[in-house]
């Protein structure tokens, strides 16, 4: 009997990420407001946009553009050109994005249902994780959330080097799991989520829990709750 394979994204089905980025930012404005006193958060949040916009186009399809420290060190560099710091500084970078870091991994609270679900699903599947992201942020996630012995494979874009909706991060997780596209899930917040799995013939489930879509997203179920997907992978395995 072919074994069915599970993917699941990380941020927003596993974990709410908007509270986390809440409270991350005004840690790494702090760090960043001692040697720029005039700097307030209105301004420096205007900068990380601009910054995470910048990046988004530069290197587009690419994990490193959602590394965080390459926003904060285009920040450091704005503050260089508008003449609030003297001179870059690669020691201060790294000490907002760890302060960023700090905060954010301290306020993760997983899923209520999230070792229950996961533990459910892994005794009649393999289950991967597939996420957009560099592994060394990804996996201080994981480990924070002390969910990887859960998971066959672990998948991030940095390393399929390819981002969702590229079906080559699908098939990369698949290949890993010896796992076919007919017989796989992919469970998932979001619009790339699920229309690159759509596309390599993987069944679909969109959580909407955590992220509401201003858009609706095509998929073959969407969920509410992270529980309902019991019901839905359970009944095909």
């Amino acid at each position: 009997m072919t074994s069915q394979i599970i993917l699941l994204d990380l941020d927003d089905p596993l974990y709410p990420y908007a509270p986390c980025n809440h409270v991350g930012l005004p840690a790494a404005h702090g760090v960043l407001q001692r040697v720029c006193p005039d700097l307030d958060l209105a301004r420096f949040l205007t900068m990380h946009d601009e910054a995470r916009s910048h990046w988004a186009q530069a290197l587009a399809g690419s994990a490193a553009s959602h590394h965080r420290v390459l926003f904060f060190k285009r920040i450091v560099e704005c503050c260089v050109a508008e003449g609030r710091l003297g001179a870059f500084d690669p020691a201060l970078v790294l000490d907002v994005d760890e302060a960023y870091w700090c905060a954010f991994l301290a306020h993760m609270q997983g899923h209520p249902d999230m070792e229950s679900v996961l533990e459910s699903l892994g005794r009649s599947s393999r289950l991967a994780l597939v996420t957009n992201q560099v592994a060394e942020v990804q996996l201080r996630k994981i480990r924070e959330l002390g969910i990887a012995r859960f998971f066959d494979a672990i998948v991030t874009s940095e390393e399929a080097g390819a981002e969702k909706p590229d079906a080559r991060i699908y098939l990369e997780a698949l290949d890993r799991l010896d796992g076919r596209a007919e017989h796989a899930w992919m469970i998932g917040d979001s619009a790339a989520d699920i229309s690159g799995a759509g596309a390599c013939g993987i069944r679909t489930i969109h959580t909407s829990e955590y992220v509401k879509s201003s858009r609706p997203i095509e998929a073959d179920y969407t969920v509410e709750h992270l529980g309902e997907v019991l019901a839905i992978c359970t009944s095909d395995a």
